[in-house]
């Protein structure tokens, strides 16, 4: 009874630092790069669209490795945790802050390209769907709260491949584009 009620408070503080982590390692960008993105779709400015898009998720990767690695240090370290397992959480967990951050910025940029389907799919149906899944999985099987933390985190990672699949259609289709402009490539200015 006591690792049940552990596990569950560790639980709860991985979560809590996988949405600090998140958002700052969002930096903001959810909310103004699909408006600068579209602004620049708008005015048939290819480059701007593939090079907003580009450097957004740079940084969001690159301070969201910054999170993961910094929490790893003290997690590792016995200054974020008590207990093994809740520092077990902690590492498993913080993996899921980058990859929530790439989420929200892909979401925001679906919002500008994709439809409203698109996003109520990703959302609210397929995300939570995998979510449940692990949670069936972990009843099912008996594991303990690491097999719920793996469980999430890759889902997130399929969630997010998936999403980045489906967004990479229209974005390489631009990225083509402007890599024929700058080669001068015959037809690609039109």
């Amino acid at each position: 009874r006591r690792r049940g009620r552990r596990g569950a408070i560790g639980v709860a503080f991985a979560l809590s630092l996988v949405s600090l982590g998140a958002s700052a390692a969002l930096l903001g960008l959810d909310k103004t790069m699909p408006r600068f993105v579209t602004l620049y779709d708008e005015a048939g400015d290819r480059g701007r669209v593939v090079g907003s898009i580009v450097m957004g998720f740079a940084a969001v990767a690159v301070v969201g490795a910054i999170v993961v690695v910094v929490v790893g240090i003290l997690a590792g370290s016995g200054g974020l945790a008590q207990d093994d397992l809740t520092r077990d959480l902690v590492l498993i967990a913080i993996l899921l802050a980058p990859v929530t951050a790439i989420d929200a910025l892909l979401i925001s940029l679906f919002a500008s390209f994709v439809g409203p389907r698109g996003i109520f799919l990703r959302r609210y149906v397929v995300g939570p769907g995998l979510q449940l899944l692990v949670v069936l999985l972990l009843t099912a099987s008996g594991q303990d709260v690491l097999f719920l933390a793996a469980g999430w985190t890759i889902a997130g990672v399929i969630l997010g491949i998936t999403q980045a699949a489906a967004f990479g259609v229209p974005l390489a289709s631009a990225a083509w584009w402007v890599a024929a402009t700058i080669a001068g490539w015959p037809g690609a200015a039109a």
